[in-house]
């Protein structure tokens, strides 16, 4: 199931269930169909009055609809179908859907996460980023401490650069409380002169868990969405390489969140079952890059990503886990780096199984010169 958050015909906050049948597609908010079918004094009213206020919770917060949806008896999804069914009976349905195309239909940040790792899952992602660096070299790349950087990773790892990623899933903290919604204008930081963004699939957290096993890991994962996680790349080599304290300011000042919600199940199916989803990548209308959500490179599962998170720590309900960027997912991967001041760029991410497109504006700004 695909749902998104919105604002309904009454003004409040609802969570939309994507509803597809036949030629028919669209969103159907939920707390604002129960209200209509009330008010239509049909045959289902008995039903409705039953599933109301588990609706109306659910309606009111992402979160809380997924950890419903999850649980194993799954009275919500039960909820749903019999909801659909009875505006598609009641011939009220058209009036209750949105369609992507509909001018009052304004998806919003699905929810605030309360905490977000980001890791690196993708093996294609370090060949294709240290292609990218020497392809680059004439820019910021033409360094020394780049070439070391290089050699340092290489001699750690005895001569295999993904030793260290394949042993465990590796990951950084980055600022939760900085992750904006979709579509609006993407944050170029003042001392940023060379802005990339790096699309991923991330995982929403539903129940809290600690020291779980990878069955409780995985019945932990409440949902999937798209990020984009921006990164000052001219930052980011000096805090790998000189402090080596983490990515305050290469990585935490900006991500955003797709407004499409995947379910578990779902998830689970269409975005690692064989290739997983297809996608493209396009700037400024030009395709540049097409990959897959099961790339062949992916190191670690889903389930495994989860229970190193949880490993010695709680990890929180309402967590958000990137998994990281895939094969061509980013600018750097082939020298498109964003660094032109003024110019304007559209990144559109494609990803066939969750829609609506997922894509973003940058405005480039003046680097402040540090003295």
């Amino acid at each position: 199931m695909k749902i998104c958050r919105l604002e309904n015909r009454d003004g409040a906050s609802d969570i939309a269930v994507l509803y597809e049948k036949g030629k028919e597609k669209g969103w159907v908010p939920i707390r604002e169909a129960m209200t209509v079918l009330l008010r239509s004094q049909s045959s289902f009213d008995g039903e409705l009055a039953l599933m109301k206020p588990l609706i109306i919770k659910c309606s009111e917060s992402a979160l809380t609809f997924l950890q419903h949806y999850n649980e194993s008896a799954n009275e919500l999804g039960k909820h749903i179908a019999t909801l659909l069914d009875a505006l598609e009976k009641t011939s009220v349905l058209a009036d209750v859907m949105y369609t992507d195309s509909s001018p009052e239909f304004k998806p919003q940040m699905p929810y605030q996460p309360v905490g977000f790792k980001d890791f690196l899952l993708y093996g294609g992602h370090l060949k294709g980023a240290s292609k990218g660096v020497l392809r680059a070299s004439g820019g910021i790349l033409a360094v020394p401490q780049t070439v070391c950087w290089m050699f340092a990773r290489l001699l750690r790892s005895w001569g295999n650069p993904y030793r260290a990623y394949q042993s465990r899933p590796a990951y950084y903290q980055s600022n939760h409380l900085n992750i904006f919604a979709n579509g609006t204008e993407a944050p170029w930081p003042c001392y940023c002169g060379y802005l990339d963004y790096e699309l991923e699939v991330a995982v929403i957290i539903g129940k809290t868990i600690e020291n779980a096993s990878l069955e409780e890991a995985e019945s932990a994962i409440a949902g999937y969405v798209l990020i984009n996680d921006f990164s000052s790349r001219d930052s980011q080599l000096s805090e790998m390489i000189e402090t080596a304290l983490g990515l305050p300011k290469s990585k935490g000042f900006g991500t955003s969140m797709g407004t499409v919600i995947m379910t578990a199940d779902e998830g689970k199916d269409k975005l690692f079952t064989g290739e997983g989803g297809k996608t493209a990548v396009r700037i400024n209308g030009k395709e540049v890059a097409t990959s897959c959500t099961n790339h062949r490179t992916l190191m670690h599962s889903v389930p495994n990503m989860v229970h190193y998170s949880a490993l010695g720590e709680k990890l929180h309900a309402g967590e958000l886990l990137g998994m990281g960027t895939n094969w061509r997912w980013r600018a750097w991967e082939y020298c498109a780096i964003l660094s032109e001041s003024g110019k304007l760029s559209r990144v559109v991410l494609k990803l066939e199984v969750l829609n609506p497109i997922f894509e973003h504006i940058f405005t480039a700004n003046k680097v402040l010169n540090e003295e």
